[in-house]
């Protein structure tokens, strides 16, 4: 599974200039809505919000991974990096600049268990990290994500 298959340009955002987890989550249910992927961004930045009160999804590093499965019209995963650190209640307590939201519809929850692996697994490389948070714009972003989904593929072999 890749996940630059479930990105595309319009649900990137990059230099976000945002001051709270609040603002960030709003404006990356706002791109899901924009795209189709979801009729409501309010709808899905509610179920978003009650998903964070059962537990953080800064995995630390700087990165959030915030996800729902709810009703969706597709799976799809949002990109926002921001302009400066937000506290987002990480795991290692350290503020996050990269967010990856994945929406997945109920009935996709096999694939969605996936993708998260897939997204954990890529997002621990540091190299990756660094060039989606200096990226210019969202193709670079999907440009970075396909070539370390292709590395990862060759040091699998």
């Amino acid at each position: 599974m890749k996940l630059s298959d479930y990105i595309s340009e319009d649900r990137v955002i990059l230099d976000a200039d945002v001051e709270s987890a609040e603002d960030v989550l709003k404006q990356m249910c706002s791109a899901m809505e924009c795209c189709g992927t979801v009729c409501a961004a309010d709808d899905l930045y509610r179920k978003v919000r009650e998903r964070e009160e059962l537990g953080s999804t800064g995995i630390g590093e700087g990165v959030a991974v915030p996800h729902i499965h709810t009703e969706a019209n597709a799976m799809s995963v949002a990109v926002l990096v921001t302009r400066n650190p937000i506290d987002f209640d990480a795991i290692d307590g350290k503020p996050c600049r990269l967010f990856f939201l994945v929406v997945s519809p109920d009935e996709r929850r096999a694939e969605y268990l996936q993708l998260m692996a897939t997204v954990s697994a890529l997002i621990h490389h540091s190299e990756l990290r660094n060039r989606l948070m200096e990226a210019r714009d969202p193709g670079e972003v999907i440009q970075a994500i396909r070539e370390a989904e292709e590395k990862a593929a060759c040091s699998a072999r």
